[in-house]
Order: C-alpha cells, then sequence, then structure tokens
C-alpha cells in the first residue's frame, strides 16, 4: 500500500480494504497455491478480518491529513562506536502541520499501548541504567525498538534529515490485533526529551 502511489493516498476504506485483500489473497497463492488446506484459510480469512479493519483506520488517517513518505527503509544509528541498524515500517508526514510520524505495525492476540510494551515496573534488582521515572512511577526499560527508532530518524544523517526536516516526530503502533474493533494508531503519549535520553543512555550502557 505504502509503495503504491494512488492507495497511499486513497482515502475510501472500500477501495483500500480491496487491494489489501487482493494483495493478500495473491501472497497466499503464490506461496500455497490455489487450493488451501483449511488451517492456512483460517489464518487467511482472519488476516484479510485485520486488512479490512486496518484499511479504515489508513482512511481516517488520510482524512486527518496524514500521507506516507516512507515503507520498511533501513536506517542506522552511531552509538559508543557501533553502528545499530534497523528497518522502520512506516514514515508519515502530516500536510498542514509538517509533523512527522513514526508508525511500527504490530499484529498480536490483544492491542497493546506503546509505553506498556517498552516500560514495565521496576525491579529491585534492575541495573541503574534501566530504570525511569514516568508519572511518578519506577518503571524500566524492557524494550527499546520505538526510541531506537526516534533516534535513527532524528540522527543527522542526510537522508534523514530529508525525512523528517527537524519536524516534531511522534512514535506510534499501527495495533492490528485479533478483535478487530481495536485496530488503532496509537501514540507514546508523554514520550518527550527526557524519556528519550534516558532510552539513548540505556542503549549506551
Amino acid at each position: 500500500m505504502g509503495e503504491d502511489g494512488d492507495m497511499k493516498r486513497c482515502g475510501d476504506p472500500k477501495v483500500l480494504a480491496g487491494f489489501l485483500e487482493e494483495r493478500a489473497r495473491e501472497w497466499v497463492s503464490r506461496r500455497y497455491g490455489d487450493t488451501l488446506v483449511l488451517p492456512v484459510q483460517v489464518v487467511l480469512d482472519s488476516a484479510i478480518a485485520r486488512l479490512r479493519s486496518a484499511a479504515h483506520i489508513q482512511a481516517e488517517s488520510i482524512g486527518e491529513g496524514w500521507e506516507i513518505v516512507e515503507v520498511e527503509q533501513k536506517h542506522n544509528l552511531p552509538m559508543e562506536g557501533l553502528s545499530i541498524s534497523g528497518k522502520i515500517d512506516r514514515v508519515d508526514r502530516h500536510t498542514g502541520t509538517g509533523a512527522i510520524r513514526l508508525i511500527d505495525y504490530k499484529t498480536s492476540d490483544s492491542a497493546k499501548k506503546p509505553a506498556d510494551a517498552h516500560l514495565a515496573r521496576a525491579r529491585d534488582d534492575a541495573e541503574p541504567y534501566l530504570k525511569i521515572q514516568v508519572d511518578g512511577k519506577d518503571r524500566q526499560w524492557v524494550d527499546l525498538q520505538l526510541p531506537l527508532y526516534r533516534m535513527m530518524l532524528a540522527s543527522g544523517s542526510a537522508r534523514s534529515r530529508a525525512v523528517h526536516g527537524g519536524a516534531p516526530i511522534e512514535i506510534c503502533y499501527f495495533s492490528l490485533p485479533r478483535e478487530t474493533a481495536e485496530t488503532a494508531i496509537a501514540q507514546w503519549a508523554g514520550f518527550d526529551d527526557r524519556i528519550l535520553e534516558a532510552a539513548r543512555s540505556c542503549v549506551a550502557e
């Protein structure tokens, strides 16, 4: 979708859903043939249901002024003499404000907020560099994926600057859970420079 010039700008959920379903069926057909065994058919049906819900969320996103500017692109982050590489699923830009939204797709049984996926209650024996206070509570890092992507996108490389241009960067999950009513683009609310620097220190350690 993000590589198709028409689809990535499409605000019609029915058109988007049809496009995504067609691509899903093509993908499965190439790998499993046209006659599917029951387990594959069940998984395909589940995937199509999730994609239909995703199409509605994507159409809403277009209506809110977001446009896809990059998909599945590799970025690098120099850190402590090493280079950390990662592939960011998607980057959006708001046509009105210029704000940037970094998105990671997540399929799971239930939707999870970015903050809950990255921070857990701090253990007493946790290393100091893992710990951070958030909303008055002691937390610790258990995942650094989105903060790392955020650092990569603002790393100062010519390509990264071309993508975000110094604009504010939000970090989000595009959640595609089994319960399709929970499909959503979920921003990490409250993610600020203090949390970003704590993540950077943790990565450095």
